[in-house]
């Protein structure tokens, strides 16, 4: 749900993560005004002292609180009914729809549109009210915009002739709806907020590592490299990519090592750099840094594959782990020598999230490698098995945990497998 403060890797102090328990505490067991309160003190203290990212992180955490609160107050006699909420800010679009059945809510949904081209609101709400009930056969009598719609009865015209359900399109709340109402409202602008925030978060950090690099140009994309493999064997490398919007995960990459270079984490990051900066020719997928967990030996020859290249003007810069891998000692080394960060800075945090996202991404695909790999030479010890038997055999049992433990009957409900080929999987597969 990405709203743990990961205490167990130590992304959080115990000084913050205790605050953080007792506020839940005083949340839980008392009025949440007094919660509140704290915030608000919390905010001006941090403002007195020039603390303004200590302050607007408060403030994101008090205005998530008063919406669960505004949620928490939510009681209607309505019985069934949709409500639908578009707000409109800069570029963005904020879209909330709220469902509600036998007068309690039975689904919230919000989408952000980025780079919103539209004419008017008006036809940005006919195209998700009708979009909505494509994929929704449960249609209300009742459906309600927050904002005025002059092609309602259009819209209502369009909704019988296309679901046969006669519906009453409305925008005035009663008091019933009213406290619901509110909440599609807030909800369509806080899904705006929440990602304005976040872009100002890698924003501000990128603009930290510009100052302490001192280059000329903003940073606008950041790609991070990690190796995985277990004993030199199934080696793969990440490729995550951050802007500062956040994690691209459309645009992670994963690249299989060969076994000549497996274990030799130097020869491997070159390997695959020198595979990557083939697609460097599109400007929308060359980075402006990349980023290498490793020190000063990964560091040079990352360096050297990058400065042979026609994209030397790419800064490389490596993640060092610290004495006995704690937390927060990292160095962060460029070929200019240290780039100093100060450890609770942004844009030191916001590299440590970079790493840490790259060996997520190394592990799982190696993995998934390492899984893929143990099924294929198992499975083809079995005679008579060919590829597509073989999918057949792993789309119904799923794992060779499964298979193993499958008697000779279920192994022949597979098509394709006689009393012969199930008793060679048993005899095979142990």
């Amino acid at each position: 749900m990405k709203r743990c403060s990961a205490p167990c890797v130590k992304k959080i102090s115990k000084t913050d993560y205790f605050e953080d328990v007792a506020s839940a505490k005083s949340y839980l067991s008392s009025s949440d005004n007094q919660t509140i309160n704290k915030l608000t003190s919390d905010i001006e203290k941090a403002s007195e002292k020039l603390q303004f990212e200590k302050a607007a992180e408060i403030l994101d955490r008090l205005r998530r609180l008063q919406l669960l609160r505004e949620e928490q107050s939510v009681v209607t006699l309505a019985r069934d009914i949709d409500i639908f909420s578009v707000h409109a800010e800069d570029n963005y679009l904020g879209i909330c729809i709220i469902v509600v059945r036998r007068g309690k809510i039975r689904g919230t949904k919000t989408h952000l549109i980025k780079q919103a081209h539209y004419d008017s609101l008006e036809e940005v709400y006919q195209s998700v009210i009708l979009n909505f009930y494509d994929n929704q056969p449960d249609i209300p009598k009742k459906i309600m915009s927050i904002d005025a719609l002059k092609s309602k009865d259009l819209l209502s015209k369009v909704i019988q002739k296309k679901y046969n359900v006669k519906v009453n399109l409305t925008h005035t709340p009663d008091k019933s709806i009213r406290p619901i109402f509110n909440l599609c409202k807030i909800n369509a602008k806080q899904v705006i907020q929440n990602h304005i925030s976040k872009e100002d978060k890698y924003t501000f950090a990128f603009n930290e590592l510009k100052n302490a690099m001192s280059l000329k140009d903003n940073i606008k994309k950041i790609e991070a490299y990690d190796v995985s493999h277990t004993s030199g064997d199934h080696a793969v490398s990440s490729c995550v990519v951050f802007s500062n919007q956040g994690p691209q995960k459309k645009e992670y990459r994963t690249f299989n090592i060969p076994k000549e270079l497996s274990g030799n984490d130097v020869g491997s990051l070159e390997h695959v750099l020198e595979r990557r900066i083939k697609y460097y020719d599109n400007p929308n997928i060359k980075p402006d840094i990349i980023l290498i967990d490793g020190g000063k030996t990964q560091l040079k020859y990352s360096k050297s594959v990058i400065d042979k290249s026609i994209y030397n003007d790419i800064e490389v810069i490596s993640i060092v782990k610290g004495s006995n891998r704690v937390r927060a000692t990292e160095t962060i080394l460029a070929d200019s020598g240290v780039v100093e960060l100060d450890k609770y800075s942004k844009a030191y945090l916001v590299l440590q999230e970079m790493r840490d996202e790259s060996h997520r991404f190394a592990i799982t695909a190696q993995r998934n490698k390492k899984r893929g790999s143990i099924k294929k030479s198992q499975l083809d010890l079995v005679p008579g098995i060919g590829p597509a038997l073989k999918n057949r055999i792993l789309l119904k049992f799923k794992s060779l945990k499964n298979i193993k433990h499958a008697n000779v009957e279920d192994l022949m409900t597979v098509r394709g497998i006689n009393d012969k080929i199930a008793h060679r999987i048993k005899q095979n597969i142990k």
